[in-house]
């Protein structure tokens, strides 16, 4: 009777198919780059596909989507793929979120204990836009940033009727504006929020 066996280490999962002999037929694995854990391949393996004394052959193709590699050894026969796309979650004392992601380009979403949270878009480790709730101590702005060709600090307010407007940039490249709601407003969105 066949069985199928089933294994599982920090980089790898995989379930290999045995015939009644003890004879392993095939296996299907998932294995985690331990160089970037966000890249993942998916692979295939089928045993006794000719002579086991050809050698070994391994072959690679790059595409936008992912490499896709196959090959042989010995009479094992072999196809994968290793997509460039890409999904995960943070979930720490620090930061919650979820993020996806093709090639260089993320995209997710952050919550703090302290209360910030929003959405971004990074390309190479660099924020392409950055927008969510911001602050901390009980006052909250609403604020966007981008990126910008500006190499200094500076901050800027505008004060209104309805509350403060900020905007400045910051010597990492990036502009920013925010606007936090005056304490009358922010106490109706806190007890609207209690709603």
């Amino acid at each position: 009777m066949a069985q199928i066996k089933k294994s599982s280490s920090n980089f790898e999962k995989s379930a290999a198919l045995y015939d009644n002999k003890g004879n392993r037929k095939g296996v299907v694995s998932k294995r985690k780059s331990s160089d970037d854990p966000k890249k993942t391949r998916y692979g295939v393996a089928i045993d006794n596909m000719g002579s086991p004394y050809r050698g070994v052959s391994d072959n690679e193709i790059s595409t936008p989507v992912g490499t896709l590699d196959y090959g042989y050894d010995g009479d094992t026969v072999y196809a994968g793929v290793t997509p460039n796309a890409y999904a995960g979650y943070e979930n720490n004392p620090n930061e919650r979120g979820a993020y996806i992601g093709l090639n260089n380009t993320q995209a997710g979403t952050y919550a703090t204990p302290n209360g910030n949270a929003g959405v971004y878009v990074d390309r190479n480790g660099r924020n392409l836009f950055d927008a969510g709730l911001w602050g901390n101590e009980g006052s909250r702005s609403l604020g966007v940033s981008v990126p910008a060709p500006v190499n200094n600090n500076y901050y800027g307010e505008i004060d209104t009727p309805a509350g403060m407007i900020g905007y400045g940039a910051a010597a990492d490249g990036s502009v920013f504006g925010d606007f936090t709601p005056n304490q009358y407003i922010q106490a109706l969105i806190n007890l609207l929020r209690r709603r």
